[in-house]
């Protein structure tokens, strides 16, 4: 009796979250870089990693971009 009261808790949790958007539990990936080695995104569309680069004159320091992984 306990293991059939332990999977309709199990089934009942498992329907009501069939329902759950993912957005809700992974943050969204940002498109600028503020540290290097942090997950961007692309413009077209794939994940990046954020690299440090020169800035560009007048730029404050630091300067990062966002390039593919692969």
């Amino acid at each position: 009796m306990r293991t059939a009261a332990a999977f309709a808790a199990w089934f009942i949790l498992s329907a009501l979250c069939a329902g759950c958007d993912d957005s809700i539990a992974t943050p969204p990936t940002p498109a600028a870089c503020a540290q290097i080695g942090a997950q961007c995104q692309l413009p077209g569309g794939p994940l990046g990693v954020c690299q440090r680069v020169t800035c560009a004159a007048g730029a404050p320091p630091p300067c990062f971009t966002c390039t593919s992984q692969h």
